[in-house]
């Protein structure tokens, strides 16, 4: 029986640290699902491919050093397919290592309106 397991993490790092392990445990590739939720201006800051046009006053050094390290703002979630008991229980031990999210565990310890 098919298990799908979802977990979330609050940096793109982690994330992709934690997909790769995945796969270097033996997962396919087509079983981990990496995705973002992104806020309103969208889940990348400074990765600009053109620019804004106009010239900098310290040339091209000074641009590529404005958005060398773009920031990644959103919310990751990683989706594992899972063949079976056993591959649903590595992957959680993969993922809950990595200081993943529970969402629907956050979700239920939220409070609840009265």
């Amino acid at each position: 029986m098919a298990h799908e397991l979802i977990r979330t993490y609050d940096r793109f790092d982690d994330a992709e640290a934690a997909r790769q392990a995945l796969l270097g445990s033996g997962f396919r590739p087509d079983a981990v699902h990496l995705s973002v939720s992104g806020d309103e201006a969208g889940p990348v800051e400074g990765n600009f491919v053109v620019g804004n046009g106009e010239p900098s006053a310290g040339g091209a050094d000074a641009y590529d050093s404005n958005y060398a390290d773009p920031v990644h703002r959103g919310i990751y979630r990683l989706i594992v397919d899972a063949e079976s008991e056993a591959q649903d229980a590595r992957a959680r031990a993969v993922l809950d290592g990595r200081g993943a999210t529970d969402p629907q565990a956050r979700a239920d310890a939220a409070p609840r309106p009265s």
